[in-house]
């Protein structure tokens, strides 16, 4: 999900045809409890502010109050 994964930010953007790149990221979480934590927080707040609830209905309101729907 590119809105969601800001590489080395919130997790690790690897190829789809690149198992040993995936490997490596997968290993840098196991091995690395902290660094899996920061990412798991940062990919929280990012989905709270790009896809909650409250957001959405926000957007949409706009949407609708501005006759583009």
């Amino acid at each position: 999900i590119p809105e969601m994964v800001i590489d080395d930010e919130t997790g690790f953007l690897v190829r789809s045809d690149d198992p040993v790149a995936l490997t490596d990221a997968i290993e840098k979480v196991i091995n690395d409890r902290s660094l899996g934590q920061k990412l798991g927080q940062a990919g929280h707040r990012r989905g709270q502010m790009l896809f909650s609830i409250e957001k959405n209905v926000r957007d949409l309101c706009a949407l609708i109050c501005s006759g583009a729907l």
